[in-house]
């Protein structure tokens, strides 16, 4: 391999080092307001939309969020506070309140991180959905054995509204770390570059490329 030719192998190297740490997901930003006009308390922190961490338990995200390859890199579960200052933030200190305030937090939340699909379906054809992420590390929630990870629990249905809840709880048994929920994730706002800075990175790059092509 020649020299231009082994500057061009690293320089695409470089790009895909810069690309591959950026989920595909969608991120939930401050400032965030409900319908009711209350701001979302996000912690200054990126939050990953919900759908597309759907379909792992919780032992298979902990390693795709210390794998270098996988859309969640760089990731890191939500813990205990930031969960508590964003329920907070939208229902007080009635958590598993249920009225007005609870279905405004559920359709900010529904609207923000997302439903799949099935949920979607689910929730136009008139009936409940139910989500419920997992959050926080091992034993933050409580130290029972039987229930070592955090969970939040969003229920909801749109033929009575009045009995819908939106709260934080405990996984209910060790067995739950194997279904598929959803899980809650973080990033510190500065962590994933900007389409802008993205863009500031990708095209010197692409010209250096087409330097090495033309000599």
């Amino acid at each position: 391999m020649g020299f231009a030719n082994r500057r061009a192998h690293y320089l695409i190297c470089l790009l895909f080092f810069f690309l591959s740490p950026v989920s595909h997901g969608g991120v939930v930003l401050s400032p965030s307001y409900t319908g009711l006009g209350i701001e979302a308390d996000l912690s200054g922190l990126q939050w990953h939309t919900l759908p597309e961490t759907e379909g792992y338990s919780r032992q298979e995200m902990e390693l795709m969020l210390g794998d270098a390859l996988s859309p969640f890199f760089g990731w890191r579960y939500a813990n205990s506070s930031e969960v508590s200052a964003l329920l907070f933030s939208l229902v007080g200190d009635a958590f598993g309140a249920r009225g007005t305030e609870a279905v405004d937090a559920i359709f900010w939340f529904f609207d923000n991180f997302g439903l799949t699909d099935a949920q979607r379906a689910n929730w136009e054809g008139g009936n409940s959905v139910t989500l419920l992420p997992y959050y926080g590390s091992e034993f933050e929630c409580g130290s029972f054995v039987s229930a070592p990870y955090c969970s939040l629990v969003v229920w909801a249905n749109p033929q009575y509204l009045d009995h819908n809840s939106f709260t934080g709880i405990q996984a209910p048994n060790l067995l739950s770390a194997d279904l598929r929920y959803g899980h809650l994730l973080v990033m510190d706002a500065a962590s994933i570059p900007s389409p802008e800075t993205l863009f500031l990175m990708i095209v010197p790059l692409i010209g250096l490329l087409g330097t090495n092509r033309s000599k």
